[in-house]
């Protein structure tokens, strides 16, 4: 079985004015910085066409950090708030590393297929 493999596309954090410009890409609301807001991946393709393109294209260098726990098993992702072994009463970097060299784009395609194959 063979299958295209497409990359994750990133949505973005927008400016809350009437230029509403790209500020950054992002995968989700957390990454944005304040003064910004989150825009999925279907809007920004949607409503921002141009920038759609941009943040397709840099999907891959948004930063992807990795759950630490075995509840999450070694999830990737933007932000620990995913985690679910990260909570009030553990410290962040028990549970969750800002970034992880080995998650990608890909990598939770990969992680999903190999947890499959193991049951």
């Amino acid at each position: 079985l063979i299958m295209d493999i497409e990359p994750v596309q990133g949505g973005a954090c927008v400016v809350n004015n009437a230029d509403g410009k790209v500020q950054q890409c992002a995968f989700e609301s957390v990454q944005c910085p304040s003064g910004t807001e989150f825009v999925s991946a279907g809007k920004l393709l949607r409503d921002y066409p141009r920038e759609e393109r941009k943040c397709f294209k840099e999907a891959a260098t948004i930063p992807i950090g990795k759950c630490l726990l075995n509840a999450d098993h070694g999830l990737c992702t933007g932000s620990k708030s995913n985690c679910v072994g990260c909570n009030r009463l553990t410290k962040e970097e028990d549970c969750y590393q800002t970034v992880d060299e080995y998650c990608t784009i890909y990598d939770n395609y990969y992680n999903a297929i190999a947890n499959n194959n193991n049951k």
